[in-house]
């Protein structure tokens, strides 16, 4: 009888495992949230700390009932004296096309700096919710807001460090200049989105003296989201990552090592293979045909609160401008800090991770020593934005 039993399990198991591969042939795009589930398991069981990941439900809006985020926390080991709970937290905002599985190379290394570490999935990305946004004149705000609703949720209540990679850089960006009083130091991992109008309308006039045919292959490209390829790929798609991105295996198999770092190829495919592309929806929204953005950060910047320091980290191998960095420092002065780091690619969190785990950690902690410096007195920071806020000076 027991025999039998075993037999009949494994029979069960066959069977359930072949129903799956079938039914995984047959589905167009071969992935499901079960499978990014997975792969996002895979990827985080190489993180050495202990961590917890949960959803943040952050409310009604952009045509659904409730909108969750899909959050990542670790807290320091041993958990910090009550003296040392003023350490302002670090909060990471992946870039486009990413999660928080990417940051494995440096949350391990920025706990270290004896303070909590949050890292998110945009909404429209990742495991959060995939609501619809409505246009480019709200698409921002809408993010912005729902990381609001996420901090509020998650209650987070002191000012925190807010580093950003890419789009997700931009989106800080937004975020620290519609809530001063929440952010203690801004940093800008080779952030998109920066260039000025005037230097768009410069490339604007470049892509004038474009051949006919490239000006119709790029009005055709502008007519689908980014990665829309990748979905009509369908069972191809995997491979096609496989094929296009060997960077990325090569990024983390120091960590992973050598034969595993595949998960990673896997994990960035489900994410970004799921049925709803709304963060890609809302990214094209607010950027031009040719991927600048429609409301250029640069342009904004300079009404940054001058309680929030500003550090921008750039790959001397980027593809990204670093002139709107060192234009920054021009216009803000000593608060703004601009490091390149050499052989370093737009990845600069992930291409040199050491080097840009060694510089955040720096950051947090010059961070730590300006605010326990600060003087406990009516014209804190905080005072300073509220009062601000009072008399209208501030959006």
């Amino acid at each position: 009888h027991s025999i039998n039993c075993v037999i009949l399990s494994h029979l069960i198991r066959s069977y359930h495992l072949i129903q799956s591969r079938v039914s995984q042939w047959f589905r167009w795009r071969p992935t499901s949230t079960h499978e990014l589930d997975r792969a996002e398991s895979k990827v985080l069981s190489f993180l050495k700390n202990p961590f917890r990941t949960f959803y943040v439900d952050v409310g009604y809006g952009w045509g659904l009932d409730n909108n969750k985020i899909w959050t990542l926390e670790m807290s320091p080991k041993p958990e910090p004296q009550p003296q040392e709970q003023q350490k302002p937290p670090l909060v990471l905002i992946h870039g486009f096309a990413s999660a928080v599985g990417l940051w494995t190379l440096n949350l391990d290394s920025l706990v270290e700096t004896n303070r909590k570490l949050y890292a998110f999935d945009i909404l429209g990305f990742g495991k959060s919710s995939r609501p619809v946004f409505d246009s480019s004149e709200t698409a921002e705000l809408e993010l912005v807001d729902s990381i609001e609703r996420w901090r509020s949720r998650v209650g987070l209540n002191q000012k925190f460090i807010l580093l950003g990679h890419s789009f997700g850089a931009y989106l800080a960006a937004s975020y620290a200049l519609q809530y001063p009083e929440r952010v203690s130091h801004l940093i800008l991992a080779d952030p998109w989105g920066m260039p000025s109008q005037q230097m768009n309308q410069t490339l604007n006039q470049h892509r004038l003296n474009l051949p006919f045919w490239a000006k119709m292959v790029a009005k055709v490209v502008q007519l689908f989201t980014p990665l829309a390829g990748l979905r009509a790929a369908g069972p191809w798609g995997p491979q096609l990552i496989h094929k296009l991105r060997p960077d990325i295996r090569k990024k983390f198999e120091q960590m992973a090592g050598e034969g595993n770092a595949d998960v990673f190829l896997e994990y960035i495919y489900h994410c970004n293979a799921q049925p709803v592309p709304s963060g890609e929806r809302a990214f094209k929204t607010l950027s031009t045909g040719f991927g600048w953005a429609k409301s250029p950060m640069l342009d904004r910047i300079p009404e940054l609160h001058p309680a929030i320091n500003v550090t921008f980290i750039y790959g001397s191998r980027s593809w990204v401008d670093r002139q709107p960095g060192f234009q920054t420092k021009y216009m803000l002065g000593d608060r703004v800090a601009v490091e390149v780091i050499q052989g370093s690619g737009h990845h600069v969190y992930a291409d040199k991770h050491q080097e840009f785990n060694d510089l955040v950690a720096n950051v947090c902690y010059q961070e730590d020593r300006r605010l326990n410096a600060r003087p406990i007195s009516g014209d804190s920071d905080d005072d300073v934005v509220t009062e601000d806020r009072a008399h209208g000076l501030t959006d």
